[in-house]
């Protein structure tokens, strides 16, 4: 099985609290914004957003899965996506890796 990374950074796997691989980014898949605003509050720019389609994406590739962000891969119905889980964080709460994938 290949793994392909389309997120920007690169995805570090944990085995409990010992980094055992590393995957950099392949690419980079986003969804789609059109932002529009709808008014101030005590001078502060308010908007909406409204997410449109998948972009950045490859073709589905025959026995190789993609990680994704987890706004990409609810955006999409593809089966070839998956997503980190069981994320580690540093002390200053910042994404390190992950432990697991999911779907």
């Amino acid at each position: 099985m290949i793994i392909l990374n389309f997120t920007p950074h690169i995805i570090n796997i944990f085995d409990g609290d010992v980094q055992i691989r590393e995957i950099p980014s392949n690419g980079l898949a986003r969804v789609s914004v059109e932002r529009t605003q709808i008014g101030l509050l005590d001078g502060i720019p308010v908007f909406i957003s409204e997410f449109g389609a998948v972009e950045g994406l490859p073709k589905q590739i025959e026995f190789t899965v993609i990680i994704v962000s987890r706004m990409v891969f609810t955006a999409s119905n593809r089966t070839d996506l998956i997503c980190v889980d069981d994320t580690i964080r540093d002390d200053q709460g910042r994404i390190i890796g992950c432990r697991a994938f999911s779907r």
